[in-house]
C-alpha cells in the first residue's frame, strides 16, 4: 500500500516509516507535520491508500488535518487511521467525527498498527471491487447487445433480492460514520465510554418499497436525508450514526443522558416528513426505533456482538422482519489483533526490536506529560 504518515516527533516518524517499508513492505513518505503532509498532497499525481496521522501536533493537529484531507475529493473514502496517546472519550469522539476509520492509543503493538492496516486494505479492496462492479454494470445497461430477456431477469432478481441489503456510504452529515469506521468506534471506547454507551436501531419502514420503486441517485438523497433527520435529532447528545443496508441505521449514545425511544421516535418522524417534502419519494415512509441495547458489562468482543443483535432486532416494533445484512467482519479484524503478540511470538526478533524502540520512544516524548505515568505502566507490562 501507498501509506503517508504524519507525525512531529521525527523519531518515531523514522522508526516506523522503517518498520512499514522493511518489515512490512509498504510504500511509505512521512512528514513531520500537517503543513507538510498538505502541501505534499498538493504535488502528488498518484493517490495514497492510507494515511496515519499522530493527533498532537503543532499548527495543524492530526483532527483538523483529519477533516482536510477528507475534504480532498479522491479521498473522501480513503482509510485514515489515527495514533495519539490520548485516552479521553472527547479526543475519540472529533477524531472519528473529522472522518478517521480507526484509532490507535499509544502505545501499541506494531504488530496491532500492521494488522489495522491489512483491514484498512481489505476495505479499500471491498471499494475498488464495489465501484468497478458499479461500473460495470452502467456500461451493461447503456449497451443494447449486453441486454437480453435472461440478463433482464437475473438483473430483476439482483437488484430486488440483493441491491436492498448493500451498505451504501452517506457523505456529508455530521457524524454519520461509515460501515467499519463504526464498529472501529466501538472497539475503541474506553471503559468508562462503554459504560455510559448504548446502541439502538432505526428502522425506515416501507423501505424495501422504496428501493424499488427509486432510482438508485433517489434512494441514495433519501438515506442522505433520513440520515440528516437522525443526526439534527440526535445531536444534543453525544452520539454517532451507521447505514448497515435493509434500510436500518444504527446509533450509538454517549452519555447519562441518551435519549429512550419514546423520546426519540416522535420528533424523528416529524422532521422525517419536513425532508421528505423536498424529494421525490413517492412512498409513505415512517421510522421505528428499536430498544437500547447497553454496552455497560461488555467486553470489547462482546460490544460487537451487541452491535449486531442491535440491527438484527430491528423489526421487533414493526410489521416485519429485517432482510439478512453483511456479515459482521470486524469480529475477524479483532481476533487477528487478539493473536498479533503470538504471531510476533513466531515471527522475526527484530519485529521485537521496533517494538521496544517505539515503546522507548514513546515514554520520553514530552509532549504528553499527563499520559508519562499510564505510558510507563503500560511498557512495563508489556
Amino acid at each position: 500500500m501507498k501509506i503517508l504518515l504524519v507525525d512531529d516527533d521525527e523519531s518515531i516518524l523514522a522508526l516506523l516509516k522503517q518498520y512499514l517499508s522493511a518489515s512490512c513492505g509498504h510504500d511509505v513518505s512521512a512528514c513531520a507535520g500537517g503543513v507538510a503532509a498538505l502541501e505534499l498532497l498538493e504535488r502528488t499525481d498518484e493517490p495514497f491508500d492510507c494515511f496515519i496521522l499522530d493527533i498532537q501536533m503543532p499548527q495543524i493537529d492530526g483532527i483538523v488535518l483529519c477533516k482536510r484531507i477528507r475534504e480532498i475529493p479522491r479521498y473522501s473514502n480513503t482509510s485514515i487511521i489515527m495514533l495519539t496517546a490520548m485516552t479521553q472519550l472527547d479526543h475519540l469522539d472529533r477524531a472519528f467525527a473529522a472522518g478517521a476509520n480507526d484509532y490507535i492509543t499509544k502505545p501499541f503493538e506494531l504488530g496491532e498498527l500492521s494488522a489495522r492496516i491489512r483491514s484498512s486494505q481489505r476495505f479499500a479492496q471491498e471499494q475498488a471491487e464495489n465501484a468497478g462492479a458499479a461500473e460495470d454494470a452502467e456500461r451493461g445497461s447503456s449497451d443494447p447487445q449486453a441486454t437480453t430477456d435472461q440478463a433482464s431477469a437475473d438483473l430483476s432478481e439482483t437488484s430486488e433480492g440483493n441491491a436492498f441489503l448493500d451498505v451504501i456510504d452517506i457523505h456529508n452529515v455530521d457524524r454519520v460514520l461509515g460501515y467499519t469506521a463504526f464498529e472501529n468506534y466501538i472497539m475503541q471506547l474506553p471503559r468508562f465510554g462503554m459504560f455510559l454507551s448504548s446502541i439502538c436501531s432505526i428502522r425506515i419502514l416501507n423501505a424495501e418499497k422504496a428501493h424499488k420503486l427509486c432510482s438508485d441517485e433517489q434512494f441514495q438523497k433519501m438515506l442522505q436525508a433520513v440520515a440528516g433527520v437522525i443526526s439534527d435529532t440526535m445531536k444534543r447528545d453525544s452520539c454517532f450514526i451507521s447505514y448497515r443496508g435493509a434500510g436500518v441505521f444504527l446509533c450509538i449514545q454517549n452519555g447519562r443522558s441518551a435519549l429512550g425511544r419514546d423520546d426519540i421516535e416522535q420528533p424523528l418522524n416529524r422532521r422525517l416528513q419536513l425532508a421528505l417534502a423536498q424529494l421525490p419519494v413517492d412512498v409513505p415512509l415512517e421510522l421505528a426505533v428499536g430498544k437500547q441495547h447497553p454496552l455497560r458489562w461488555v467486553t470489547k468482543s462482546g460490544a460487537l456482538r451487541v452491535l449486531f443483535n442491535a440491527a438484527r432486532s430491528a423489526d421487533e416494533s414493526t410489521e416485519g422482519p429485517v432482510p439478512e445484512m453483511q456479515r459482521d467482519t470486524t469480529l475477524v479484524d479483532f481476533e487477528e489483533r487478539r493473536n498479533v503478540r503470538s504471531e510476533r511470538a513466531d515471527g522475526a526478533s527484530g519485529t521485537q526490536c521496533y517494538k521496544s524502540l517505539l515503546n522507548e520512544l514513546l515514554v520520553e516524548e514530552e509532549v504528553y506529560p499527563r499520559h508519562l505515568n499510564k505510558i510507563s505502566k503500560g511498557n512495563g507490562g508489556t
